[in-house]
């Protein structure tokens, strides 16, 4: 009995030995029992009655034990065992003490406790405080008994009862030994046999709905399965052979001295316990008038079975019956009225003792809060019989779960050998308090170790600089070591005694349990393929399960993580064979740190960031890592054998596993949160790169891997020096590109981009419109030093897109043209003439048209000085504008719409619109320079010598060169109409000419100038009549000239025509003429003597006015002093 550190041990040589417990010297290990005391409680015995110790009950109130040895009966107090006070004498011949109230133990309300002990003629219910009470019960022979308040559950060496306390009345049962027809009467055996009959052969239901019957198959399992630990002696005692072994039901032989440290046994022996057949019934019990009853029945129904009564709840207890020690024994549950419930117990064999664990309120600990276990458990110590030995154990199974499997704790051998006749003592019970220890292992496995990949150790500096990492690793071991000390306790209420042996019993720990089971899936498949479903059963059975104290949810992480580890590793290798349970879900799940993960694929080691500090997982994980996967190499290669779509893709696994780790940036609850998501986007980026350039150089990229790759780059990495390698490494400078538009960093974007159009390779393509994009890109710059450097380059790559980044509206850097002009021509000359046109014809700045045009004249005169193609070309096109029919465009437009592509052509009518004026009055060029670089070719620009004999003044040169030298006819009147300027000026939609038979308008192109006078306008329709005249087809001469008179005929004087149109011409050539000369002689007529009539009547009507005016003034008179030569006697009259 263990009570609070003390431990009582009674022995078959009726001594009670009194153990301690101690602290152990180091906070790993466990308690030490040293022994107290040793008495003998009496020296008397009987010989028809056990010898030795047989009970020690413990009375926590009252403060008291009660030991039965050698059939007496004696009281003690706690703890040290000394003769209680106001103590009756011994109570001999007793058979049995024990019964204390489950309702009321531990509660501690009263200074006295209630027992119940045996005599051989009637049981009497003890009330013991200060002194002893007895109330007697007819009863005779009880053995065992349990008891809940007022009712009790009694047995003797046949049967069972129910009894009323407080009454006096008695419930029979059932007979322990289902062969014993003697036990109770004829009526009391026909109830008993509809019961037991009917439970042992027919299963029936539990309140679950379940078959209770524990026969069903039943697979290995450890989660029954207890850490036993020993207690021996340290100091042994010699005793007679005959003393050594007295009762195979009785306690073990203790040895004086202390006890030693708790030892653990593996949880590897458990093993299966396989029951008979479910449909294999408990032989009935044998009726009076049985015809085949035999003397070996009867002697079966004479063998001994001893009584075993738990009470597992307040209003059950569980009684236990069987044929015989060697067969199957039926547990069997009954209520307060004596009623059957629940289903039954069944056991390989009956057991010898039995003990329960959890399923109710045990007593209060040291702090007096009471301890709830929610599943119950019922162990048995059993013998099974093996060819040629006999074993004992204990057989664990489950009494509130229908159907629960069996499992079956092998103890250690016995350190001395004995024969099948001599077996070694067993036993179990339950004690009033717990005993606390510590299971090492858990601390042991769940510390956290530094995991050392060595073909990382480049990375460890990246993010976090050089430092003494061993000071650090050691300084966090020691403070991991103090950490893992507090994980593991436990407490055990069972004790277990094997030959000279006690054991504390308790659950293994769920880390223990699964860890096992883990680590019998790694042996099973060391001689085949690794059961995955066997682990993906386990980690999806842990689901549901909520932790209830640290140790538990870390054993559950830890377990978690291991089962991952190992499935990833033996999935990434046997990729043929793979269960399609297993996914980026279940890793995720786990949690496992991603570098272990990652540590077992070479192609992704360089990714790996381990930090100064390096990697930290449960110390188990590191052992798993070291021990067995250390040789794992995941390759992502394709495979031909898993090509199909169905196949199992390690590498999309890898992908989608990293993307969901990815999700979780910005969790606080990860540790090393920096590193870890370093290497999850360094791997994830090396992946997509791999996945993608497979596809490239496949059958074509695959737009989704190419959407996660943009993605990836363009949202904030922790790994960016690593992303910079690696996209250099795979030449993705697009993608790299990206990668520094997301840090902001516009140099590195723009040095990339420069790198790809000036022709470094960029495997994966997209940089498509790539000036423009770097034209769009400088736009948006504020940095006028990278929009200087990056917009002369694009300038002197592309002069058209170059010049926009310094022109565009938008821009969000302005410099002044000046400075542009100069920058232009310092880095990026073929430039400039662009931006100078964007400055003379968009921005209407004639500042720069001289230079312009200098610019103009280099580009067409270099041409004409170096091709005999070119002069020939300039050539054949006045011819053949010459020759083209009437009505025929302008020669502008006739050049202007001349398939021809060259530069210098366009610069050429560029050049004729800057010298045409069609800038207006305030732009002035220098007409004698640009005549003196044009003169050598004045017989090919014919245009050009056209504007500047105009701009000198010489009018009827360049009307000459108009009508004879190209054949421009409309230009020809156009320019007496402008007075000679803007001629040859762009025809935008702006801007048209309309001319009619009196009139001529312009829009938008006379707005520049100023306007010529009407008689400026006669005077050079003057010089161009005799070059009409003058036109050498006369077709052409005679349809031109009557034109021009038929529609500007009021410009010219008809004197000048009569004189100049020869006397040959029919007067109906030009008789449109002459109709409106004779028209306006007329109307000028006309409107000469209306004008005059209009001046007469005006006269008339402004006398008329004076005349009235005088007469109403009246006359006035002027004063002498007033009045003009007043000298002289004039007079004035009133």
């Amino acid at each position: 009995m263990y009570r609070y550190g003390n431990l009582y041990i009674g022995t078959s040589g009726a001594e009670v030995l009194h153990y301690v417990s101690i602290p152990g010297g180091d906070q790993d290990e466990p308690p030490e029992l040293i022994l107290a005391s040793r008495i003998e409680p009496t020296s008397k015995s009987s010989q028809d009655l056990q010898i030795g110790v047989q009970h020690i009950v413990v009375l926590p109130n009252a403060g008291k034990a009660l030991i039965l040895c050698n059939g007496t009966l004696t009281f003690h107090s706690l703890p040290e065992l000394s003769p209680a006070q106001n103590a009756p004498r011994p109570v001999t011949k007793c058979l049995w003490i024990g019964g204390t109230d489950l309702d009321e133990a531990g509660s501690g309300d009263e200074a006295e406790d209630n027992a119940m002990m045996a005599l051989r003629s009637k049981m009497r219910l003890l009330t013991i405080g200060e002194g002893v009470g007895a109330k007697a019960l007819d009863y005779p022979g009880c053995l065992a008994g349990a008891r809940r308040g007022k009712y009790a559950c009694v047995a003797d060496s046949r049967s069972y009862a129910l009894v009323d306390l407080e009454n006096s009345q008695k419930i029979p049962l059932f007979p322990i030994s289902s062969l014993d027809d003697t036990a109770i009467s004829a009526a009391e055996r026909q109830i008993t046999r509809s019961l037991v009959s009917a439970q042992a052969q027919s299963p029936s239901k539990s309140k679950y709905g379940e078959s209770a019957t524990a026969s069903q198959g039943h697979g290995r399992n450890t989660s029954l399965g207890a850490l036993v630990s020993g207690l021996t002696n340290r100091q042994a005692e010699q005793r007679p052979q005959g003393q050594q072994r007295r009762s195979g039901l009785g306690t073990p032989e203790a040895r004086a001295g202390a006890v030693s440290p708790v030892r653990s046994i593996s949880a590897a022996g458990v093993r299966d316990l396989r029951s008979p057949s479910p449909n294999r019934p408990l032989p009935s019990l044998p009726t009076e008038a049985s015809p085949d009853r035999t003397p070996v029945k009867r002697a079966e129904a004479k063998e001994f079975l001893q009584p075993h009564i738990l009470s597992l709840l307040p209003t059950e207890f569980l009684l236990f019956t069987g044929t015989s020690n060697q067969e199957a024994g039926v547990g069997i549950f009954v209520n307060l009225d004596g009623d059957v419930v629940r289903g039954t117990l069944e056991f390989s064999r009956y057991p010898l003792k039995v003990a329960q664990d959890g399923g109710e309120v045990l007593d209060a600990g040291h702090h007096g809060v009471p301890e709830q276990s929610s599943d119950g458990f019922i162990l048995a110590a059993v013998e099974r019989i093996a060819p040629n030995e006999h074993l004992r154990g204990i057989e664990i199974q489950r009494w509130d779960v229908a159907g629960a499997p069996r499992t079956y704790l092998e103890l250690p051998p016995p350190t001395r050998s004995s024969e099948i006749g001599d077996l070694p003592t067993i036993g179990v019970t339950n004690v009033k308090t717990a005993g606390q220890f510590h299971f090492t292992e858990i601390g042991k496995a769940l510390r956290f170790r530094r995991l050392h990949l060595s073909s990382t150790g480049q990375r460890a500096a990246i993010l976090g600089g050089q430092q003494d990492t061993i000071g650090a690793e050691r300084t966090r071991n020691a403070q991991e070591n103090e950490f893992g000390s507090r994980l593991g306790q436990a407490q055990a209420r069972i004790l277990t005694w094997y030959d000279d042996k006690i054991f504390w019993t308790t659950r293994n720990p769920i880390l223990l349990r699964i860890d096992s089971l883990i680590q019998q899936v790694l042996d099973d498949c060391k001689q085949s393929r690794l059961e995955q479903a066997r682990l993906i059963r386990i980690i999806k059975s842990l689901r549901n399960h909520d932790a209830q104290s640290e140790t538990e949810f870390l054993s559950l992480e830890y377990v978690r993580q291991k089962i991952s580890i190992i499935l990833f590793a033996d999935v990434a290798v046997n990729r043929d064979d793979v269960d399609a349970q297993l996914n980026e879900q279940l890793l995720m799940e786990a949690g496992a740190d991603p570098r272990l993960i990652l540590s077992m694929i070479p192609f992704l080691h360089e990714d790996i960031f381990e930090g100064p500090s390096g990697i930290w997982v449960h110390a188990g994980l590191v052992d798993l890592m070291h021990d067995r996967l250390q040789g794992i190499a995941v390759t992502l290669e394709p495979d031909e054998v898993l090509s199909r779509p169905e196949d199992f893709d390690v590498l999309g696994l890898v992908k989608r596993y990293l993307s969901a780790w990815r999700q979780r940036k910005g969790f606080g609850s990860i540790p090393d949160e920096a590193h870890v998501f370093a290497t999850v986007d360094a791997a994830l980026l090396h992946v997509l790169l791999f996945q993608d350039q497979q596809s490239h150089l496949g059958a074509g990229a695959s737009s989704t891997n190419r959407a996660e790759l943009y993605s990836i780059v363009d949202n904030p990495m922790n790994c960016f020096d690593r992303a910079v390698e690696l996209l250099e490494e795979y030449r993705r400078l697009y993608v790299l590109s990206r990668l520094y538009q997301s840090r902001r960093m516009s140099k590195e974007v723009l040095d990339t981009w420069r790198r790809i159009l000036e022709g470094a390779p960029d495997d994966g393509g997209g940089f498509t419109d790539g000036e423009n994009e770097v034209k769009r890109y400088l736009i948006n710059r504020s940095d006028r030093g990278l929009v200087e450097e990056y917009g002369t380059w694009l300038a002197n790559r592309n002069p058209q897109l170059g010049v926009q980044v310094f022109t565009d509206d938008a821009a969000k850097v302005r410099i002044h043209p000046v400075q542009v002009v100069n920058l232009l021509r310092k880095d990026s000359p073929h430039a400039v003439k662009v931006y100078l046109e964007h400055l003379v014809f968009g921005k209407k700045n004639t500042k720069y048209a001289n230079e312009l045009i200098g610019y103009y004249l280099d580009s067409v005169l270099s041409v004409l000085s170096t091709s005999e193609d070119a002069l020939h070309f300039l050539s054949s096109s006045y011819n053949i504008y010459r020759a083209l029919p009437a009505p025929k465009p302008t020669y502008r437009q006739f050049i202007t719409d001349a398939p021809v592509r060259d530069q210098w052509w366009a610069d050429r009518i560029r050049l004729l619109e800057l010298l045409g004026g069609s800038h207006g009055t305030d732009f002035t060029y220098d007409v004698a320079t640009v005549l003196e670089r044009i003169q050598p070719y004045g017989q090919a620009l014919v245009p050009e010598s056209i504007i500047l004999e105009g701009q000198q003044g010489h009018h009827t040169q360049a009307l000459r060169l108009l009508t004879h030298g190209l054949g421009d006819y409309h230009t020809a009147i156009n320019y007496c109409l402008l007075g000679g300027a803007s001629i040859f000026h762009p025809a935008t939609p702006g801007t048209s000419t309309s001319t009619t038979n009196t009139t001529t308008t312009t829009t938008n192109s006379l707005t520049l100038q100023r306007v010529p006078t009407h008689e400026q306008q006669s005077s050079l329709f003057s010089s161009l009549l005799p070059e009409f005249l003058s036109i050498s087809d006369a077709s052409e001469r005679f349809e031109r000239t009557s034109e021009l008179l038929a529609r500007f005929g009021p410009w010219f004087d008809i004197s000048t025509v009569l004189s100049q149109i020869p006397d040959s011409w029919a007067v109906g050539l030009v008789a449109p003429f002459w109709a409106s000369a004779l028209r306006k002689v007329v109307a000028e007529r006309n409107e000469t003597m209306l004008v005059k009539a209009l001046n007469g009547a005006q006269n008339i009507m402004v006398a008329a006015e004076l005349v009235e005016k005088v007469e109403r003034l009246g006359p006035t008179v002027v004063p002498e002093m007033d009045t003009p030569n007043s000298g002289d006697g004039g007079f004035s009259g009133a």
